[in-house]
């Protein structure tokens, strides 16, 4: 049940067991200690990244400084478009054709637009977060030997291994995909995996095979000018190529075969987890400020994915999870534990979901704009846009050097 209707984009909190919807000053005040903000996503929803932009609009608003933001979406070998970006030099349409977004992220630019309106217009940092395209997956066929050479001071001091309910939970994913492509006609066929898994009363949406980013040791980082990074090229899921990898096209895997590609799955998405976490340790001492983490809910979820490898990097430091949640929360809440926060973003109409439907949607729902920074709901405690906001920033940083 919930203490009251809550609309699309709004956030909530879980409260014994109740869905209590929450304005800017209640996330505000769950927000003050913490150092790093972890935001979930799936990738293709646009109400997802209004909710993300929300938040770092009035995290910016709330304190001299804002925070920084580690973007997932871009591999860390093109930070220095980004760079151009925090200094005014290049608009957000600019900057997506400097990061080469379609080729190495492949989910539309024009639903990430709040998010780079926002941090133009509060000069918060974007940092790249991410591995070069290809890089997790050649680690994960074959080790450091693997990696293009160019990529491998890319990689964390060591990979933090999963703890068990991350790894069991990747099982399910894993099996459930191996299921799937089984059954699937012969062909290039792939899965939408930020919304294709499991959403139930407790799993909100995990393990995206979006990619996570990585980030380089202290002594192998990248000198300011040179190619720093950010995302992947990943048009396959990384369980629908381990599959791929571990027998002939014609061929079904052996239980052996079978266990070695979950080992395979498991190592990339601890490195994405761990290069993550690596990454906004990083940003945040340079900075000196909190880190927001825009990433895929997987990486978020539970606390499982970066937030268990930052306990480890940075163990003092105060982590708050941020999730979306599909259902709506008055018919099938979430479990406590799944976040610390939530918001209400339903699955588009038509979307599916382990094979089944998503529930119906209001038929006179508002199609999202096509612009860059268009804002298509009214996240949170429905702060609307001024119409001066809503049009692309020209120079996002021009007086300043977020570097």
């Amino acid at each position: 049940m919930a203490a009251r209707s809550i609309v699309p984009g709004e956030f909530f909190v879980m409260d014994d067991e109740i869905a209590r919807p929450i304005d800017r000053a209640a996330l505000l005040e769950r927000a003050e200690n913490a150092d790093y903000i972890l935001v979930g996503e799936g990738h293709t929803s646009r109400c997802d990244h209004e909710a993300q932009a929300t938040v770092l609009r009035w995290l910016a608003t709330s304190r001299q400084s804002g925070p920084a933001v580690a973007l997932e979406m871009v591999g860390m070998d093109r930070q220095p478009g980004l760079d151009l970006f925090n200094r005014g030099t290049l608009s957000a349409h600019d900057v997506s054709v400097v990061l080469d977004w379609e080729r190495s992220w492949g989910h539309d630019f024009l639903a990430y637009g709040p998010v780079f309106s926002e941090a133009a217009r509060h000069r918060l940092p974007l940092y790249a977060a991410n591995l070069p395209p290809g890089a997790a997956r050649a680690y994960g066929r074959g080790g450091v030997e693997a990696l293009d050479p160019a990529h491998r001071k890319y990689l964390p001091e060591r990979i933090i291994p999963a703890g068990e309910p991350q790894r069991e939970d990747l099982r399910e994913v894993f099996e459930h995909h191996a299921a799937m492509m089984q059954d699937r006609p012969e062909g290039n066929g792939t899965m939408d995996f930020p919304d294709a898994r499991t959403e139930t009363a407790d799993v909100a949406e995990r393990s995206e095979t979006g990619a996570i980013p990585e980030t380089p040791r202290d002594d192998a980082r990248p000198e300011q000018g040179e190619e720093s990074g950010p995302m992947r090229d990943e048009s396959k899921p990384v369980v629908e190529e381990s599959l791929a990898d571990g027998a002939g096209k014609d061929e079904e895997p052996s239980g052996k075969d079978t266990e070695a590609m979950f080992e395979r799955f498991i190592t990339v998405q601890s490195l994405w987890d761990t290069v993550m976490a690596e990454n906004a340790v990083h940003i945040r001492r340079r900075e000196g400020a909190p880190v927001v983490v825009l990433a895929g809910s997987g990486h978020v979820d539970y606390g499982w994915g970066i937030a268990l490898r930052l306990a480890v990097l940075d163990p003092e430091a105060e982590v708050l999870l941020v999730a979306p949640w599909r259902r709506h929360p008055a018919e099938q809440p979430p479990a406590e534990d799944v976040s610390d926060v939530y918001f209400y973003c339903p699955l588009p109409p038509g979307t599916r979901m382990m094979g089944v439907p998503a529930p119906d949607q209001d038929a006179d729902q508002e199609d999202p704009p096509d612009e860059i920074t268009g804002h298509d709901s009214a996240a949170g405690d429905a702060e609307p846009m001024p119409p001066s906001e809503s049009q692309e920033p020209e120079t996002p940083h021009a007086d300043g050097d977020a570097d």
